[in-house]
């Protein structure tokens, strides 16, 4: 990202958080292909190949949540895993360096916190990762907790389900092609635990399977 784009991004960023706090109202971001693998690596799991959202799907129970802490809170967690065992130098000051720039460049980040949830009822047992700024009349226990019973059957809260639903192929169609698919993969694994794994990072996006 050019630095002049990155200076837009962050003065939007910056005028978003204004008008939020001004209206008092809270701001959530979805995160739906997420790779990250910062919460694994702070638990000292360096080894465990695994996103931080595949872990907390296999961790989370539908209807829980865990707040991971802020961009800040993280970033030094980051920085106290230099010269551990097991733990990429490359990778970690590559991650380390993303932070810098966030925490130092967009002072709102110091307040934008992430959290993992689970949705009851969804098709996938996948978590949601989101980042969010909680308003002075909404705790982020309330918050998280309507984020949770607002979500849908692909995990996502409905509002950002509603505007990805634009296809020509049938929903039907994708999930009885994808079900299949990770039913013969389970079968031929043999583990039942396998399947969680599988699941869609963003479920509503069945169609790229299919091209």
């Amino acid at each position: 990202m050019g630095a002049e784009l990155l200076g837009r991004v962050v003065d939007l960023t910056e005028e978003i958080a204004r008008l939020a706090d001004e209206s008092d109202t809270a701001v959530v971001g979805v995160l739906k292909r997420s790779y990250s693998r910062d919460l694994v690596s702070i638990l000292g799991f360096s080894d465990l190949r695994l996103s931080d959202k595949a872990v907390m799907s296999l961790v989370l129970r539908p209807g829980k949540y865990l707040v991971v802490g802020s961009h800040a809170d993280i970033r030094r967690e980051l920085e106290n895993l230099r010269g551990r065992p097991g733990v990429r130098e490359d990778w970690l000051e590559a991650r380390l360096s993303w932070y810098r720039s966030t925490v130092d460049r967009v002072p709102v980040s110091h307040a934008v916190k992430l959290a993992f949830y689970r949705a009851p009822r969804t098709l996938y047992p996948v978590a949601t990762k989101v980042e969010y700024l909680t308003s002075s009349s909404l705790h982020e226990d309330v918050l998280l907790s309507s984020l949770i019973h607002v979500s849908t059957g692909t995990g996502i809260p409905a509002p950002v389900d509603y505007a990805d639903r634009l296809s020509t192929i049938t929903r039907e169609l994708k999930q009885t092609m994808y079900q299949k698919l990770v039913a013969e993969i389970a079968k031929n694994a043999g583990a039942k635990d396998v399947i969680p794994l599988l699941s869609l990072t963003n479920p509503e996006k069945l169609d790229r399977l299919l091209s």
